[in-house]
């Protein structure tokens, strides 16, 4: 099974994540992915202005592991508990102190910090799904029930730490998660508050105000611990910004797994240029024999001939080679990715990437349909029509390396994330102000409207003979991406 979703990163920065499950039952799993970018033909962008190397540079590709699922209640429950497991490498790590002994405690740290960030999540995503007052208040009891006792269980184990006589660079490790979990605390509680903020009734007065209390004490623990993390009001928080960030992708690290990227289809290129020579050749050497034949040798005809057929057999060579590689590249892709664990010794899965641009009478009926063009798109394409990009992935998982990994807690599946940079795309856009004019009784005036394009996306999975498709509309301007919108296929 495969999960998409699409966001917007920033301004000028699209984020597709797709999730693949693995099937534990086969030896690997196997999925395709095709993006298919509809681009108005305003913006200048073809196979000559927006060659592969550029679109390479203008895409980022992170591969991490799922975050193990835990309920909030479940974080300090049982042996099998991520609590439970950070403690007793606690233990083993001030037994013996042996390298693989301190990264397992490093390893158990950023993952019980990246489980907890990620149940908290969970829970607030449910609260701001709830249809009715009472449920949302039952799930906000329940966060400030177990998240105040989940950070303190965890602080109990700087007590063991001091007993244990654990070096300071590892007292660091845990003060480092110590300080990131205070901060996931606030930041998602106060996603909480906002979600409250919706109701004016003071229904959840209570609530805001035990949920207030809790980011106070965090606040307060880190300054009592002088964590530099403490956001100041009128100040610009440069520093507790870039403290965050480098907090959040310290423990977060454990999930991401290392890519090695090397080059396909090196030698059909090669047999291509080769063929593209040869064929140049017999050309000129056809020429050569003809005009010797003809006219003899030493002749000013054979002089002319020669001088022909070598200017001609390099034109010949680079026409064929130009053609032949547009048509084979299609079948191959550009890039193999190896996707490894963070030590590089278990080879994961890989991943093959190929882009180019098509043209529309290469395009499947199914994703043309799903273009859904109408009268009035033809009508805005009608001066160039549009330029189609297709970006494709082709993943293959090797489901039973991933038992070999990480056994004290199950990976069900990883996670994809491309971002792709459109900054490019709107160099030619039109200034996104235009000036309008209403009409107001017996006068008129003026009012601003905002100049958009859209990028239309089609998006095509493949798994297992099953094949969906999903449709997006990127809608932006010169200053940047205003809104993504799914459009539901009919």
């Amino acid at each position: 099974m495969i999960t998409e979703t699409i966001s917007i990163s920033d301004k000028f920065q699209v984020e597709f994540k797709l999730g693949y499950d693995l099937h534990r039952d086969q030896k690997h799993t196997a999925y395709t992915i095709e993006i298919y970018i509809f681009l108005p033909s305003s913006l200048g962008l073809n196979h000559e202005t927006y060659p592969r190397y550029l679109f390479y540079r203008d895409i980022q590709t992170y591969i991490r592991f799922m975050t193990p699922v835990v309920l909030m209640s479940k974080m300090r429950e049982g042996q099998d508990s991520p609590m439970r497991l950070l403690e007793n490498s606690l233990h083993d790590l001030a037994r013996e102190p042996t390298k693989s002994a301190i990264k397992h405690y490093e390893n158990q740290n950023k993952m019980f910090c990246s489980i907890f960030r990620a149940s908290l999540r969970r829970h607030v995503n449910l609260i701001h799904n709830c249809q009715s007052q009472e449920d949302i208040g039952i799930m906000v009891d329940q966060y400030l029930a177990d998240v105040p006792d989940d950070v303190r269980e965890f602080r109990k184990l700087y007590e063991l730490l001091a007993v244990e006589n654990i070096d300071e660079e590892r007292l660091s490790t845990f003060a480092f998660s110590d300080e990131y979990l205070s901060l996931t605390v606030e930041q998602l509680t106060f996603d909480i508050l906002e979600e409250l903020r919706r109701f004016d009734n003071g229904a959840f007065r209570k609530h805001t105000k035990k949920l207030i209390a809790l980011i106070n004490d965090e606040v307060e623990y880190r300054k009592k611990k002088d964590y530099p993390s403490i956001a100041v009001s009128g100040s610009n928080n440069e520093k507790f910004i870039y403290r965050s960030s480098v907090l959040k992708k310290f423990t977060e690290s454990i999930l991401f797994l290392n890519t090695k990227v090397r080059p396909e289809g090196k030698i059909i290129e090669q047999m291509i240029f080769s063929f593209a020579a040869g064929l140049a050749m017999v050309f000129a050497t056809a020429v050569a024999f003809y005009t010797q034949a003809k006219y003899g040798n030493f002749t000013m005809m054979f002089f002319l001939a020669l001088v022909i057929s070598y200017m001609l057999k390099d034109r010949i060579k680079e026409l064929v080679r130009i053609y032949l590689n547009d048509k084979i590249q299609r079948f191959f892709y550009d890039h193999k990715v190896n996707i490894c664990s963070g030590s590089a010794r278990n080879k994961l899965g890989l991943t093959r990437e190929g882009f180019s641009f098509i043209s529309e009478g290469s395009l499947s009926p199914e994703v043309l349909k799903l273009r859904g063009r109408d009268r009035f798109n033809l009508i805005d394409n009608e001066l160039g029509g549009e330029k189609i990009i297709l970006y494709r992935k082709q993943v293959k998982i090797f489901t039973r390396n991933f038992d070999d990994v990480y056994q004290s807690h199950p990976i069900h599946g990883i996670n994809d994330i491309t971002r792709l940079n459109i900054s490019r795309f709107v160099r030619k856009m039109d200034n996104p102000k235009k000036t309008l004019f209403v009409t107001e009784g017996n006068d008129y005036r003026r009012i601003n409207g905002n100049k958009v394009y859209h990028l239309n996306m089609v998006v095509k999975h493949t798994s297992q003979d099953k094949v969906e498709y999903n449709r997006f509309r990127v809608v932006l301007n010169r200053n940047g991406i205003k809104r993504i919108e799914e459009v539901k296929i009919s």
